[in-house]
């Protein structure tokens, strides 16, 4: 997803703040926040009370901000009077001027914004990181101002001022403080790993608080569309069997598990009906909850009869990214040379056979190749045509 940025806001005993955004600036002394100066943006984007806990949205220039801005519960009574009170936090997606994406994020905004709640109101989690955060700021920015700076070296007679950095501007936001940021709080960790799962599309993996398995994924929502789903297709993984059990997470339905373990191109749904002694019905669940996660892809199932070409999108480059990763899982090999098959519209047996004489397992050529989608079936349509001056009731017609 073509997000650009999340950004963490907040109102509070000290007003409306910027506490961290992801990514951050590659300039320490560039205080502004995606063109916007940071209290003009925490007064945007941290609302009044009566607009919190619902989806927000805000279209500024080129930039459209969403998110799901939550009321903050009092912290635990042992804790209170130790932290500042924030009354509002709000985690804000910065997208470009596109809708598409929006209903897509307000899920992940509202999930997200709601165990951030549930650990607040448990262990006043957010108060206490978001000052970890806003404190360890606060001294790099000491720190800059009280560092001793280096006269400028200007030549004799020219018309040109020395730069001066504004003490209000040293120390801000940086690449430096936000590794910091990540390694010493638990929220900025989690906060980088939303921003990554989302913007990746492969989906947010985290622990919250080192309390709650939080996992979510921007995704269309008619990609897991259940009643889409027909016997006679397949799940094709889109990795390792063992890559994608040892990756799911630990309280997962173990019949997912079942069904990664037996999941073939070459098995039709049917046919692993069979296999799992499971309903149809909750086996197209399940494999719209792995292609919504990412680990999987509906297909056609692939029979002797399939016909294959090259993808019109295939970089056939030998110094590619695919034919480097072609060559390292398939020695003796190459990419060009194992789509010059399926130049040919040839059933996928004919292939098969012709491989199998040189000694090749195209079954599993085939897999890798759908994966990385450079081959496409060819498919056989029949076309109806009638004529525009057909007479029903002419028999010779």
């Amino acid at each position: 997803m073509n997000i650009l940025g999340l950004v963490l806001v907040t109102n509070g005993d000290s007003g409306r703040r910027v506490v961290c955004h992801f990514p951050p600036p590659a300039d320490a002394n560039d205080t502004d926040v995606f063109g916007l100066a940071s209290d003009a943006f925490a007064r945007l984007t941290a609302p009044k009370p009566e607009l919190c806990n619902q989806n927000f949205e805000l279209l500024v220039d080129d930039l459209r901000f969403v998110g799901h801005p939550t009321l903050v519960t009092a912290a635990p009574a042992v804790e209170a009077e130790e932290l500042e009170q924030l009354s509002v936090f709000h985690v804000v997606f910065v997208l470009n001027n596109d809708r598409s994406d929006c209903s897509r994020l307000f899920e992940v905004a509202s999930n997200y914004a709601g165990v951030l709640r549930y650990e607040q109101m448990r262990s006043g989690y957010i108060c206490r990181e978001v000052m970890s955060i806003l404190a360890m700021i606060d001294e790099a920015r000491h720190e800059a101002q009280e560092a001793p700076q280096e006269p400028p070296v200007i030549s004799p007679g020219s018309p040109h001022r020395a730069a001066v950095v504004e003490p209000e501007k040293c120390g801000g936001w940086s690449v430096a403080l936000a590794e910091k940021a990540v390694k010493t709080s638990s929220l900025a960790r989690e906060l980088q790993a939303v921003f990554n799962g989302v913007k990746s599309s492969k989906g947010v993996h985290t622990l919250i608080n080192g309390w709650i398995n939080f996992h979510a994924i921007a995704v269309p929502f008619d990609a897991t569309s259940v009643s889409g789903i027909r016997a006679y297709q397949t799940l094709l993984p889109l990795n390792s069997r063992k890559y994608h059990l040892e990756e799911l997470p630990h309280d997962c339905h173990p019949d997912i598990r079942r069904l990664l373990k037996v999941a073939d191109p070459m098995k039709p749904f049917q046919q692993l009906h069979t296999e799992l002694q499971l309903p149809l019905h909750w086996i197209y669940r399940m494999a719209a909850h792995l292609v919504m996660w990412g680990k999987g892809r509906i297909i056609d199932t692939v029979t002797a009869n399939s016909i294959f070409i090259v993808a019109s999108t295939a970089n056939l480059a030998p110094d590619s990214a695919k034919s480097v990763a072609f060559a390292r899982n398939f020695p003796g090999r190459t990419l060009q040379e194992v789509l010059l098959w399926f130049s040919k519209a040839r059933r996928f047996s004919e292939h098969r056979a012709e491989a199998k004489a040189k000694g090749v397992d195209l079954n599993s050529i085939l897999k890798w190749l759908l994966v990385h989608e450079l081959v496409t079936p060819l498919r056989e349509f029949v076309d109806l045509y009638i004529p525009v001056e057909f007479d029903a009731s002419d028999p010779d017609a």
